[in-house]
């Protein structure tokens, strides 16, 4: 596969499932407040709609007739392009409201336990690659799988 093809094919696509779940990110960053939490939970719910819709706009494409093995495969492939961009994106989003938007005074979230602290750079950063990392993987693994499941068996007629 070469570059452009690669970059066509799975970048500008797992760049928009970022910036899917950036907006989760965003908004967890804007309220400022440890027990918001659950919005990052929602920018994974969203990186999760939008390989599903994704992954399904390029099977429809094929007319559901691509080897299942094939579409899962690159599912996954989208999915860790997705979660690489999404960890690199949400770095720099949290080092942008940290340092330009905060004035780098070091208070990133409010009533946060000890590990986040202000005295904690890295605690916060810690917490928004762990869920970038393990739940875009795993709801990027489940779409892409259960994407290829539904659009194989809707190919074979299962749902006439």
């Amino acid at each position: 596969m070469t570059v452009n093809s690669f970059l066509k094919r799975y970048f500008l696509k797992g760049l928009f499932a970022a910036a899917m779940y950036c907006i989760g990110v965003v908004l967890f960053l804007i309220k400022e407040d440890y027990t918001s939490m659950w919005l990052l939970y929602v920018g994974n719910a969203l990186f999760l709609a939008s390989i599903a819709g994704i992954l399904y706009m390029h099977y429809r494409k094929l007319h559901f007739e691509g080897p299942v093995v094939e579409e899962t495969i690159s599912g996954y492939i989208l999915t860790l392009t997705g979660t690489v961009l999404s960890v690199i994106l949400s770095a720099i989003l949290y080092l942008l409201f940290e340092f330009v938007f905060r004035g780098g005074k070091g208070e990133a979230i409010s009533s946060a336990p000890a590990g986040l602290s202000a005295d904690n750079f890295n605690g916060m950063l810690v917490v928004l690659f762990m869920t970038a990392v393990i739940c875009n993987t795993t709801a990027g693994f489940f779409a892409s799988l259960f994407t290829a499941v539904d659009t194989s068996r809707r190919w074979a007629g299962d749902y006439d």
